[in-house]
């Protein structure tokens, strides 16, 4: 769309500008400045936002070593407990369903 309307060819486009190549024609030397300072800065962005990364997952320490006190959360015994106290819902589940099933017959 650009190259049909300006007659150039497309040598960069990003958020800040849009650089065609129309054959004989330059780059004037202040926009190929304020091209090179801008990927240039960006880059040194990048950089930062790296190095800020690399600086907050040195901070977390993972802890390998069991402790003493563990939770009982998401482990088997806890399973077990649920499915006893859930046994015993569906008990009284059937039991209820018994119940209406003979007052159905009757």
């Amino acid at each position: 769309e650009l190259k049909l309307l300006t007659g150039g060819v497309l040598l960069l486009r990003n958020k800040f500008f849009i650089i065609l190549y129309r054959g004989k024609d330059f780059l004037p030397k202040n926009i190929a400045d304020m091209v090179v300072e801008r990927e240039t800065e960006l880059k040194q962005w990048q950089l930062h936002e790296e190095d800020a990364r690399v600086r907050a997952a040195g901070t977390l320490h993972m802890d390998t070593e069991t402790t003493a006190d563990t939770s009982l959360a998401g482990t088997f015994s806890e399973f077990q407990h649920i499915e006893t106290i859930c046994g015993r819902i569906n008990d009284i589940k059937s039991e209820d369903e018994v119940k209406l099933e003979a007052e159905k017959e009757r």
